[in-house]
């Protein structure tokens, strides 16, 4: 998929890539569930330079995402559930 996002008055085109790469075991702090990883890539379009990669974890038994991480180049952001209550 092709975002292409404004700011001010130039014009940046993205290359984002989402992908399910596995369904497997994870745990947090809220449990141990079976979730699939979908990964995530953002990179400037012309250069193919990578400027952003995530991974997502979702759970269909708590039926949203229980981890993810985050990096940018410059720093890296770990979150995940912590509990959890269905209704």
């Amino acid at each position: 998929m092709e975002s292409k996002m404004g700011h001010a008055a130039t014009e940046r085109n993205f290359l984002e890539e989402y992908f399910a790469s596995a369904f497997e075991e994870v745990s947090v702090l809220g449990g141990t569930f079976k979730a699939i990883r979908i990964e995530y890539k953002s990179m400037y379009f012309k250069t193919m330079k990578q400027i952003a990669k995530s991974t997502y974890w979702y759970s269909p038994e708590v039926k949203a995402i229980i981890k993810r991480v985050e990096e940018n180049g410059r720093e890296r952001r770990d979150i995940q559930l912590i509990s959890y209550k269905l209704k």
